[in-house]
């Protein structure tokens, strides 16, 4: 049986995004984030991007920006706390546009 934080990303993330666009949505996800980010986005069959970091572990919000593509959805994760360095990212939202400013969670 899948987890609830499985269910949940598919539920709303992929699946939400995808009817909503017709597209394939892209996670944006930090080089330091915990390893179950990447299983789940194996397990969704999505592309994965992976941002830099800093010497904190935060994930850098202009190769964030740079990353973004602009004619695809964006599921982006962001770090509360990584494993290692405890990094916390900052979320740029307000600088978001298109298909990573329409859900905000």
């Amino acid at each position: 049986m899948p987890s609830a934080r499985l269910v949940a990303f598919d539920n709303f993330g992929r699946h939400y995004l995808a009817s909503k666009t017709g597209q394939e949505p892209v996670l944006y996800v930090s080089e330091e984030s915990h390893y179950s980010n990447m299983r789940l986005a194996e397990l969704q069959q999505l592309e994965v991007r992976l941002i830099p970091t800093d010497e904190m572990g935060r994930m850098v919000p202009e190769e964030l920006e740079k990353a973004l593509d602009p004619e695809r959805p964006a599921l982006i994760v962001y770090s509360m706390g990584t494993t290692f360095k405890g990094g916390i990212d900052e979320m740029p939202h307000e600088r978001l546009t298109g298909a990573a400013a329409t859900i905000q969670v």
